[in-house]
Parts: structure tokens; sequence; C-alpha cells
């Protein structure tokens, strides 16, 4: 059904000795737009104090924000960070959307979970965009 909420979409990294992972989200369907909805970072790990970013084609589009403690990551909690609402990110095939984790702990597992929605480009919530 066009237009329908997917399957959230997920991806994962894993922090490097300077402390940064980058998670890209990847979008290979030509003739569509994501409407991206909400991103959900969670960081493996307790006691590091890691800061997150969401970039659009090397810029800044929402972020310098800091890990907070969730209890969702296992018995021993975890660090997340959440973006979302309006106005949603709309994503192009050609454009490059990452997800930019810095100040963490190496060898930690960082995973991105994104609620998104893939529309034509004759859909309603796109005028004045394109």
């Amino acid at each position: 059904m066009l237009g329908r909420l997917r399957d959230p979409y997920t991806n994962s990294a894993t922090i490097d000795a300077n402390g940064n992972a980058v998670i890209p989200i990847v979008h290979n369907a030509y003739e569509r737009v994501l409407e991206i909805q909400q991103i959900t970072v969670n960081y493996g790990t307790q006691g590091d104090n890691p800061n997150v970013q969401v970039t659009l084609n090397g810029e800044v589009y929402s972020g310098g924000a800091i890990m907070l403690t969730s209890a969702g990551k296992g018995s021993a909690g975890g660090l997340a960070q959440t973006f979302g609402g309006l106005p949603y990110l709309y994503m192009e095939t050609n454009d490059v959307v990452q997800v930019e984790v810095a100040n963490g702990s190496q060898g930690t597992l960082v995973t991105i979970r994104v609620q998104l929605r893939s529309i034509t480009y004759d859909d309603d919530a796109l005028q004045g965009y394109f």
C-alpha cells in the first residue's frame, strides 16, 4: 500500500578508536521520498558522555544532543536519544543522511531505529518542498 508506515529501518555501528561512530540511513527506492518521522539512537553502555547529531548532506540537521540514561538496553541499561516530530526530514535517493556519535568509548555498539514512510513526489506532504 502506498504511503503506509514501513517497518522500522535499523542499522548499527561500533564506536571507533577516536570515540566516533557514523551510522548511515540508506535510501534506494528511486522515484520515492522517505519521510523520516523519528530516529531513536541507542548506545550500549552507561557511564559515558557521548553526544549525537543527525546530518543531511554534510550539514547538521538536528543535534548536538547528549545521550540520556535508558533502561531499554539489557539488564545494565544504556543511553539513548530520540529525534522526531515536525517538520519531518524528507530524504531523496541522492541525499546522504547520517547519525553521528562522538565522545564514546571504543567498541561500544550504537544502534539506530528509524520510523519512516515512503511516499511519491506528488504526495500532499511535499507541497512546498520540491
